[in-house]
């Protein structure tokens, strides 16, 4: 037996019908295997967009994770450990406490410099539209290596279902290319620098959704190469990732879930040559198919002696051990020559 819980009150939760709109999202919690599978799916083929987990803990590690909100949250209430009924009552207490510290339902977008002693505000609120309840989610930061604003922050970020990024001049913060990188986009985004050069990942909202990569050149954002899923059957993604080598070339990290798969069945790392995304070979999974790959927790970054080796490691379901009650997971990482 589940329960939904609204994070909106009074509203009514139907599947977006237009693309510009934000997706609504819901944080599920359900331990059996085939109830979870088909809530899990109809719940996304309806339009929404679900972060779905097995047991309780990881279901309020999900609910508090910095820059994510939550619509709706359903709620097995017969699960081990702690019931259903005690995540809903902390999820009540928690949004009481969210609404007394953000008068208006209103966050903002800040950013701050730790100068030895104490911080400095650089800026108080970064979001372009302020004065309506904007969505702020996955914040990114990275800082340019060469060229005029060497070593001055630079912050990505999603509002509603726009990707924008701005920079800091010194004096103030100023739109990258004067308006969103792009729209409609996921919540799921990746942002680095490479000397003076920024590359930013997303993947686009909406039905065929993409993983797309663009690059600043110092005065447009330009597409690198088309979409680099490796299967039009792809129908969802995990967190894309970036890393860019001093050589300029740019690598990206994901997940791919297919149609018809009910798990991301590996990780795959790609390379941007210049002219076309290369890959770097079969998508990276150690127990092998069915792979049950967590595609939000992976890393990718170059160094090594020559700082331009790209090394992944990711978080990986060992299939043999696996169970809703206890997810047994290992972390493996691979480095290419």
């Amino acid at each position: 037996m589940g329960v939904a819980v609204s994070n909106r009150t009074g509203s009514v939760l139907q599947p977006d019908d237009e693309a510009q709109q934000p997706k609504a999202r819901i944080l599920l919690v359900e331990d059996d295997p085939s109830v979870h599978i088909v809530l899990l799916e109809q719940l996304r083929i309806a339009g929404f967009d679900v972060t779905a987990t097995v047991d309780v803990g990881t279901f309020l590690a999900a609910f508090v994770e910095p820059g994510m909100m939550y619509d709706l949250a359903i709620v097995d209430l017969r699960l081990p450990g702690l019931n259903g009924d005690k995540a809903i009552s902390w999820i009540t207490e928690s949004e009481d406490e969210t609404r007394r510290e953000l008068p208006g339902g209103r966050a903002s977008l800040q950013v701050k410099q730790w100068q030895g002693s104490s911080w400095r505000t650089l800026a108080t609120d970064l979001r372009v539209n302020q004065s309506v309840s904007n969505q702020v989610r996955s914040i990114q930061m990275a800082f340019p290596t060469s060229g005029q604003y060497r070593q001055q922050p630079h912050v990505a970020w999603v509002e509603n279902v726009s990707l924008y990024v701005k920079r800091y001049n010194g004096t103030s913060w100023e739109l990258v290319g004067g308006g969103p990188v792009a729209n409609p986009v996921s919540f799921r985004d990746a942002f680095v620098a490479q000397g003076d050069r920024l590359y930013v990942a997303y993947v686009t909202q909406g039905v065929g959704s993409a993983l797309r990569v663009k690059e600043w050149n110092g005065s447009t954002w330009e597409f690198l190469g088309g979409d680099l899923r490796s299967t039009k059957a792809t129908e969802n993604f995990g967190w894309p990732r970036l890393a860019a080598a001093r050589s300029g070339r740019v690598y990206s990290a994901y997940g791919e879930k297919l149609s018809g798969v009910s798990f991301f069945d590996g990780l795959a790392v790609k390379y941007w040559d210049g002219k076309d995304w290369g890959s770097t070979g079969p998508k990276l999974s150690h127990y092998g198919s069915p792979a049950w790959v967590d595609t939000a927790g992976h890393a990718l970054a170059v160094g090594g002696a020559d700082g331009l080796t790209p090394w992944v490691a990711w978080l990986e379901y060992d299939p043999a051990r696996f169970n809703p009650f206890n997810p047994y997971r290992n972390i493996f990482a691979q480095g290419f020559e």
